[in-house]
């Protein structure tokens, strides 16, 4: 007797996962930086990815979460601040397969209070120029009584300093020759009180309105060995004063 037998096979459907896992991007914005305001800022951002290549390289310099600078082949560029502050720079990398990562810097901007001769300074209320500075044994002035010769006491000389002032702000300024001073490397203070000379084209005392503008000169009589020392300008207020300043080597 042949006994035949039948197997029933059931074939069941499994499932395939044809995706690729993809190793995520890493991105790196370096090391946190201190920089003064108004200088240009290098940003060196790097971005690695492990099984494929990033396409692309973002900057957000201030933190508000818009993306300023873009670029395919590097995350390095430089950016200029203009006003003193911390901001959070941020980095996000892009790669290949769209998957993205960031990473942050830490920027603190220091107010940059030390200006050029020549350099048009605005802080504040008021864009202030220093357009010279003279060194004198004596200078010629008109009176009533006619032409003057003014020296300097023995042991001393005569710095004539021509600035411009403008009031930027809203509000009237009044300003006079004593909103600057001399500084020496002993914190020594020659100002208007003490040591500042009437001249021709001396800076008057005068109300600036909004956008109002003044040029004069100012004339302080100093030691004539001293030869490095500070001209300061309060940009501020009395109760909150922000003295910018001139580096003068005669």
């Amino acid at each position: 007797m042949v006994v035949v037998g039948i197997v029933a096979l059931a074939f069941i459907d499994l499932p395939i996962d044809n995706t690729i896992s993809n190793k995520p991007p890493v991105a790196n914005a370096g090391n946190d930086q201190t920089v003064n305001q108004g200088d240009t800022m290098n940003f060196i951002g790097t971005g690695s990815d492990g099984d494929g290549t990033i396409i692309k390289y973002e900057w957000d310099f201030d933190g508000d979460g818009v993306y300023d600078w873009a670029n395919t082949s590097t995350g390095s560029t430089t950016y200029k601040y203009n006003s003193e502050g911390s901001y959070t720079a941020s980095l996000r990398v892009t790669d290949n397969n769209n998957s993205v990562d960031s990473d942050t810097c830490l920027v603190k901007v220091n107010l940059d209070l030390t200006f050029d001769i020549g350099e048009d300074v605005i802080r504040g209320d008021y864009s202030v120029k220093i357009n010279s500075v003279e060194e004198a044994d004596y200078f010629i002035w008109s009176s009533d009584f006619g032409t003057q010769v003014q020296t300097p006491d023995t042991g001393a000389v005569y710095i004539i300093i021509n600035v411009n002032i403008t009031n930027l702000g809203e509000d009237a300024k009044y300003i006079y020759a004593g909103e600057f001073w001399i500084l020496d490397s002993d914190d020594l203070k020659y100002d208007y009180s003490m040591d500042t000379i009437y001249h021709d084209d001396s800076l008057d005392a005068t109300t600036l309105y909004q956008n109002q503008k003044t040029t004069g000169v100012i004339v302080f009589e100093i030691p004539n060995d001293l030869n490095q020392f500070k001209i300061q300008f309060n940009f501020g207020n009395i109760y909150e004063p922000i003295i910018g300043e001139w580096n003068i080597t005669l």
